[in-house]
């Protein structure tokens, strides 16, 4: 369903209003505390699953507003104005989760989308990042089930009720250098699945990232999560969705930081004046400016491609191949560009800049995370050559 344009831009203003009024407040204290209070994340959750945020990934025929690329952009861009932490609470349910059989719907897709149960996706292993091929954890089959050996790190809300595990099924299909990989579904608690401790990182201080261990770990037939051996082709069905969305984050971010930006400069007086009224401050201002309004123009070209494709009938993986060289442009060009914005900001703000008391010093540490999560820029340089060549 593609919404009116009156109906998107009420959309936008909802979700404008609780970014703002809700997270944005909560910003400092996560960040210092390095955790979302449970209580008050339960609470944004049921906020935004009243508001319909947190579905807002979902198709149709599974109770979602089955929106487009493009105006699920649009509302990652409006939550580019806090931090990232916070973001998963926007169009959490994770898109291979719409694999579900109906048995498996009631257990796990249908909590997650209520709020009722919280997912992780087990994938990013300490030898395997970009490189899928070198994935290590293995399922080995048994009567009536798997049994799951090894182990994944950088797992975002590692400590959640349930995991997509990947784990590799079987040697690479002829011609192939990816060896077979299954998904399954692992309910915390069960014999040999281990949460390890929190991973400390740069930024994001305030998400659960664990390491997961699977020691002889048994799961049976019926949480295998699609069919066995395609687990890698469901997990990355919607990299293109993921993308742009990560995309139209960071131009929501830039967006904050020129606001931010310009506002402490006309405030900020050295030598009897506003450093605004600098000529230096004045071109940094005007090249900051200018990142946003540029990666925007990719960033939704790019969505709309992916949806005239939709229409035509292309899956969303042959989205991410048709149109690979657009969307890696948009991702590599919005991230990259959010970390000089970042980095400008800091220096327009001088010692305040680099003080945890202002939101900038966070927004740059945040920042930088980006330009790794959803391919590297080194991976989206190599889609975009290979287009090219």
């Amino acid at each position: 369903m593609t919404l009116t344009a009156l109906e998107l831009e009420d959309m936008l203003e909802t979700t404008r209003r609780f970014v703002t009024k809700r997270l944005v407040p909560l910003e400092q204290e996560i960040d210092d505390q390095a955790e979302v209070d449970p209580d008050v994340w339960r609470s944004l959750i049921a906020e935004s699953v009243e508001l319909g945020l947190y579905s807002a990934n979902v198709p149709e025929h599974l109770g979602g507003p089955g929106l487009s690329i493009y105006e699920q952009t649009r509302l990652w861009e409006e939550f580019g104005a806090t931090t990232w932490p916070l973001t998963y609470v926007l169009a959490r349910p994770h898109r291979i989760l719409f694999e579900c059989t109906e048995m498996q719907r009631e257990k796990y897709l249908d909590p997650v989308l209520s709020g009722e149960r919280e997912q992780c996706f087990a994938l990013t292993e300490p030898g395997s990042g970009s490189d899928n091929g070198a994935m290590r954890t293995r399922a080995t089959k048994v009567p009536g089930g798997y049994r799951i050996t090894g182990s994944k790190h950088f797992i975002t809300f590692g400590s959640a009720d349930f995991a997509i595990v990947f784990a590799v099924t079987g040697p690479p299909a002829e011609g192939r250098r990816t060896p077979q990989v299954t998904a399954f579904l692992v309910d915390k608690g069960t014999p040999g699945y281990v949460i390890g401790g929190r991973q400390r990182m740069m930024g994001w201080h305030a998400l659960d990232e664990r390491e997961l261990f699977f020691e002889d770990c048994f799961v049976p037939d019926e949480q295998v999560l699609g069919e066995p051996g395609q687990g890698l082709r469901l997990a990355l069905a919607s990299v293109a969705q993921r993308r742009l969305q990560m995309a139209g984050y960071a131009v929501g971010a830039m967006e904050r930081l020129v606001s931010l930006s310009t506002e402490f400069a006309k405030l900020r007086v050295v030598f009897d004046e506003p450093i605004a009224q600098k000529q230096g401050i004045r071109w940094m201002l005007a090249d900051m400016a200018v990142e946003p309004y540029v990666a925007r123009a990719a960033v939704y070209d790019a969505t709309r491609l992916c949806d005239e494709g939709r229409a035509a009938g292309l899956s969303d993986r042959e989205l991410a191949t048709t149109f690979g060289k657009q969307i890696s442009i948009a991702k590599l060009y919005a991230t990259t560009a959010l970390n000089r914005v970042a980095d400008q900001a800091v220096q327009i703000h001088g010692g305040m800049g680099f003080s945890r008391e202002y939101p900038v010093e966070r927004l740059y540490r945040d920042a930088r995370g980006l330009r790794i999560v959803e391919g590297t820029d080194e991976v989206h340089r190599e889609i975009i050559s290979k287009h090219l060549v």
